[in-house]
């Protein structure tokens, strides 16, 4: 006769998983709310969209917009590429709240000897996202014009391009409202960078809406300021940024425990500080291997800016992908022009 062992066993929880099923699903940063869907475009379309409000109840809204007014956008801003597995995080100065990788790139900057490259992976991205309704669509993928959908787009490729074309013309103002709004047509054409091909917005137009919709709709519109965004809170997002996937918050930290996190935090700032070549060349050899290179593979602003001339001079500076590269070439056009103006 077998013993029975004394194990106390642990059941899943049945209800708190089906509730969870049932709230949503995550889509990266973003936390998808029921029964609404995400509007992904495809290079080389062209889409339909009516862009339609939500209820501002930030009150550190991006767009200075007080709680309670009805408003189309939601203006945050990103981390990509952090940790090992290069994920992307909402910066939590969104919601006017301190941020670990803010925190470390202003570290960075105070430091001479820092790798731009460093500094670089510290900086936020601007974005923003819309709640529409997908009118019509002409590429492969399919979208329900029934439900409701959330277009999380870049900044620079679209809202700047959106404003641009459409601030000066008749309808701008009230183009997202409900009852009496506009739809846009958006031409989606296609972008690309290191072999990675993405859609970009080319072209905005207002067109008449085929329906209007009743104004209580706004009800049901999924508000972009509440359990939307998925913010981690300052000690996780640190955890992540520096590699360590385990968050502990710092009501049980210990303070012997407290300095282990500043050394982390230099060994970090050692690491990016460290030059990428591994060999020891003299600075003859670097110059000559940056002069090669720029020889085989001339690089153009993606923006139409100056390559290095204009580093840092625009609003898209922040989201080029292209930054360090063109960094490395102001201060390459700076050393040359002091170096020319001192033979004079």
């Amino acid at each position: 006769m077998s013993k029975k062992k004394d194990k106390k066993r642990r059941y899943g929880n049945a209800r708190e998983v089906a509730e969870k099923r049932s709230s949503g699903a995550n889509y990266g940063y973003i936390k998808i709310p029921k029964d609404v869907k995400m509007f992904t475009p495809e290079p080389e379309t062209v889409a339909v969209l009516d862009i339609l409000p939500y209820e501002v109840t930030d009150e550190n809204h991006m767009d200075k917009i007080e709680p309670g007014t009805l408003w189309y956008k939601k203006p945050f801003k990103v981390h990509k590429n952090v940790g090992p597995s290069d994920d992307s995080y909402i910066c939590p100065t969104t919601y006017n709240k301190a941020c670990p990788i803010c925190d470390h790139g202003e570290e960075l900057k105070r430091d001479e000897d820092a790798d731009d490259k460093a500094i670089e992976k510290t900086r936020a991205k601007f974005r923003n996202l819309y709640v529409v309704k997908v009118r019509d669509y002409d590429g492969k993928k399919k979208f329900d014009k029934k439900v409701f959908h959330l277009f999380d787009f870049s900044d620079f490729l679209f809202q700047e391009v959106f404003e641009t074309q459409l601030k000066k013309k008749e309808g701008f103002d009230s183009f997202f409202l409900p009852d009496e709004g506009m739809s846009l047509e958006i031409t989606f054409d296609e972008g690309s960078f290191g072999g990675h091909k993405f859609p970009k917005v080319t072209r905005v137009d207002f067109v008449d809406r085929k329906k209007q919709y009743d104004e209580d709709i706004v009800d049901e519109v999924p508000n972009l300021d509440e359990d939307v965004l998925n913010l981690l809170s300052y000690d996780e997002l640190e955890a992540k940024f520096f590699g360590d996937d385990v968050s502990v918050s710092k009501s049980e930290e210990t303070e012997e425990e407290k300095p282990k996190k500043k050394d982390k935090k230099k060994k970090k700032k050692e690491k990016e500080a460290e030059p990428e070549e591994t060999e020891e060349v003299t600075k003859k050899d670097k110059k000559k291997k940056k002069k090669d290179k720029k020889k085989d593979d001339e690089l153009e602003c993606p923006y139409d800016h100056k390559f290095g001339k204009d580093c840092d001079k625009f609003d898209d500076c922040a989201d080029c992908e292209l930054w360090n590269e063109c960094k490395a070439e102001k201060k390459r056009l700076k050393k040359e022009k002091k170096k020319k103006k001192n033979k004079e």
